[in-house]
Order: structure tokens, then C-alpha cells, then sequence
């Protein structure tokens, strides 16, 4: 049986946060005090597809069950993060096929959204590692590519997930990962 979104904080609040964080003090509630985390800029996707184009989801992931709304609103309090993993060579056939950029996404409330980055190395099994912190409601996950021109996001055939990783561990068993 497929489990439900669990949605306790309306989208709308999300759209409000995005714009606050902009603001210095906001940017540091909402970052993170680990090293491998970056600041990026969340986009609005158009359409989630999979390789063949094809519409599809992003993967459900579940939210962190010590999570409370205190770290939904202070950012800065998520203690653990979900990891997601794809292949370097896929990524860079991906991009570019479809003249996209390497990114991030996630669902939440039935909107997608996506992140660039630029600033990732891939480990010695060459796969990028990418922390999405986790709050109290499930939300969907994804890596692939952004494409600009049409604001779709592509997914990565193969993705690896790791669930409820403790943020203050992601330095040391995921050295190359960065924490969005």
C-alpha cells in the first residue's frame, strides 16, 4: 500500500520562507553549522520527468521522526538529513542530452522544486552525494538534471537513498557530499 504525503505546513509558508531567507539573519537560522552545507536557490520545476522524458515523481522519502515544528521554522535545528547518490557519468550524459545542469529537487505540498550545483565533487566511485535536510512531513527527493530553458527537472535513472543521516556524521561518512 503506498503511503500518503504527510503535509502539516502549507505550501504558501514555503514560498514566505524562501523570500525571508534572503535576509542575512534568516540565512543564518536557516543554514546549517556544517561545513558541506551551500545556500541555493530553489526554482519553481514546470514538469518532473524521467530519462525518456516520460512525466513522472519524485521518490517519497519520510520525514524525520524526531523532528518538531521548532526545526520546521528554524532550519538551522534539523539534525538529520536525507542522502541521495546518483552517477557522475549519468549525470554528465544527462546534462548533456537535455542542456541541463546537475541539481537537486524535491516535492512538497504538490510543487517541485530544484537547485543547481556547481560546486560538487564525486567520490572515488564516482557518484555525487547530495544531503537534503529533513523536517517533520514526508516530501519527495530527486537528483538529475535542471533544464532552464524549459524549467523541467530530469531524473537520474539510478538514485541511492539514505535515510535519517545524522548531519553532524555527514562530514565523515560522506566526505564529498554537499548539504543543501
Amino acid at each position: 500500500m503506498p503511503r500518503q504525503e504527510r503535509s502539516d505546513v502549507p505550501n504558501w509558508s514555503i514560498d514566505i520562507a524562501a523570500k525571508i531567507a534572503r535576509t542575512p539573519v534568516a540565512a543564518y537560522l536557516s543554514g546549517s553549522g556544517s561545513s558541506q552545507y551551500r545556500q541555493v536557490e530553489w526554482l519553481k520545476v514546470g514538469q518532473v520527468k524521467n530519462p525518456d522524458l516520460q512525466p513522472t515523481d519524485l521518490y517519497l522519502t519520510e520525514a524525520d521522526p524526531d523532528s518538531n515544528i521548532a526545526k520546521a521554522v528554524i532550519r538551522r535545528l534539523m539534525d538529520k538529513a536525507v542522502i541521495l547518490q546518483t552517477y557522475q557519468p549519468m549525470i554528465e550524459e544527462l546534462a548533456e542530452e537535455n542542456k541541463g545542469q546537475f541539481a537537486a529537487a524535491y516535492t512538497y505540498s504538490s510543487v517541485t522544486r530544484a537547485a543547481t550545483i556547481t560546486d560538487i565533487q564525486a567520490d572515488q566511485c564516482r557518484r555525487y552525494s547530495v544531503g537534503l535536510r529533513e523536517g517533520p512531513n514526508d516530501f519527495g527527493v530527486g537528483l538529475g538534471v535542471f533544464v532552464e530553458d524549459t524549467g523541467d527537472f530530469i531524473t537520474s535513472s539510478m538514485l541511492n537513498i539514505i535515510h535519517h543521516a545524522p548531519i553532524k556524521e555527514i562530514e565523515e561518512l560522506y566526505p564529498q557530499a554537499v548539504l543543501i
